[in-house]
């Protein structure tokens, strides 16, 4: 009898947004975190979300990803959430731009908007790592009673070994110039030396 050993690593951190800055103007709710980006589809409710850049294991794929909420915060608005707006291209004056109302299948909801906790944006290789872009969507808005409900994450990531690997020389000097450039753009620094990266 043959067994077939697959090798998976779960990555895992937590993300816990502070209560965002909400500022009332022209009858709409304005939401504003640190570090964190605003949802820009036209018409949408204009939340903040989180683009986070997690590092993979060389040599591994991400296969699944879990999100635990653990903890919650309900803030009562005294407005609608401000509708996300098309971009203004270079030399347009805004007082020309018209306008883009809240889209009415999401404002006239009971469910939270967005409906789901997270987006991949694909992987991208750094040197010998490999960086998975991904967008999380801690605050969600119910558009019928007017809530916004800011939630603490736990997030799982689970990888696999491929049963190819292609790998591509590399000095010690690249390897580290590499890794210094991630260091302060992924949320999972500490895990680095625990990644078996072949050096020459």
């Amino acid at each position: 009898m043959i067994y077939l050993l697959f090798v998976s690593t779960c990555l895992g951190f937590k993300l816990n947004p502070e209560w965002p800055v909400i500022k009332y103007f022209q009858g709409y709710s304005f939401l504003k975190l640190n570090d964190y980006w605003n949802i820009v589809e036209p018409g949408h409710p204009s939340l903040p979300f989180k683009a986070c850049f997690v590092l993979v294991p060389s040599g591994e794929r991400v296969e699944n990803i879990k999100i635990e909420k653990i903890d919650s915060a309900i803030i009562s608005l005294d407005a609608p959430v401000f509708p996300a707006q098309k971009p203004v291209p270079v030399g347009y004056e805004k007082d020309f731009i018209k306008f883009v109302s809240p889209d009415s299948k999401i404002y006239g909801s009971r469910s939270p908007y967005p409906p789901y906790d997270y987006k991949i944006l694909g992987e991208q290789k750094a040197g010998p790592f490999s960086v998975l872009l991904l967008n999380l969507y801690p605050v969600k808005y119910v558009p019928y009673h007017n809530l916004v409900v800011v939630y603490d994450y736990k997030v799982s990531i689970f990888c696999r070994r491929q049963n190819y690997v292609e790998i591509r020389p590399y000095t010690k000097k690249q390897y580290f110039l590499f890794k210094k450039t991630l260091e302060n753009l992924v949320v999972n620094p500490e895990t680095f030396e625990s990644y078996p990266v072949e050096r020459r």
